[in-house]
């Protein structure tokens, strides 16, 4: 609600923020799943498509502290509000891109017998953030 407050909007847009963000997953998701569907060896190249995955996060987390910066110097933020929400949906994408391919490494490279106990760390992991 702070950023919110400073950009002059109200819960709406702070309830906004979330739901791009998990837009922004969701279409990482569906970015990653189609190339590892249609080359199904593509998981093996996993260092690489975890670096680029960490790119829209790195980028949307960048966009979204310099918003943070500004309205905590109580710069007028009035004429950027789409700036937040488009930092939040490009962070999304990223995290949506590297979870889909963790699920699917995950399927290649445990045993069936320990993806249980991983699949539930990871959860577990997530919820701490």
């Amino acid at each position: 609600p702070a950023l919110a407050d400073a950009l002059g909007l109200g819960p709406a847009y702070s309830g906004a923020l979330i739901s791009v963000y998990m837009v922004g997953v969701c279409a990482g998701v569906v970015l990653m799943t189609l190339p590892l569907q249609w080359r199904p060896g593509l998981w093996r190249a996993g260092p690489s498509l975890m670096r680029w995955s960490a790119v829209p996060n790195i980028l949307g987390a960048t966009l979204y502290c310099a918003v943070l910066f500004l309205a905590a110097a109580d710069v007028p933020l009035h004429s950027l509000s789409g700036l937040p929400l488009a930092a939040r949906a490009i962070s999304g994408l990223g995290l949506g891109l590297s979870d889909q391919y963790r699920v699917v490494a995950t399927v290649h490279l445990l045993a069936s017998a320990e993806r249980p106990v991983w699949q539930a760390q990871f959860a577990f992991a997530a919820m701490f953030g």
